[in-house]
């Protein structure tokens, strides 16, 4: 399986194919993301991961870097184990 942050990249990519993200520690502010796109990344991340990102997890902090996204998807990743888990075993 490709690394979360590759596969965080391609979906980058979809949203904006010409955006450096690669040498950016803020999307926002370095204009490669506004509003609109954050959302569009969130559904694309959900498919992506086959995760749920919730409206508490909706900050800047969370969608400004391949590294904070990456955090993010990780920490979902890792929920849902622990969900598929606790269920398998009660």
């Amino acid at each position: 399986m490709e690394n979360v942050d590759k596969r965080v990249l391609k979906v980058l990519k979809i949203i904006n194919s010409i955006g450096n993200f690669e040498n950016s520690n803020n999307f926002l502010v370095d204009g490669l993301v506004d509003s609109l796109d954050i959302i569009r990344l969130i559904t694309l991340l959900e498919t992506e991961f086959e995760i749920s990102i919730n409206a508490l997890d909706i900050v800047p902090e969370n969608f400004d870097s391949i590294k904070n996204i990456t955090k993010l998807i990780k920490q979902k990743i890792a929920i849902k184990q622990i969900y598929k888990w606790y269920h398998l075993t009660n």
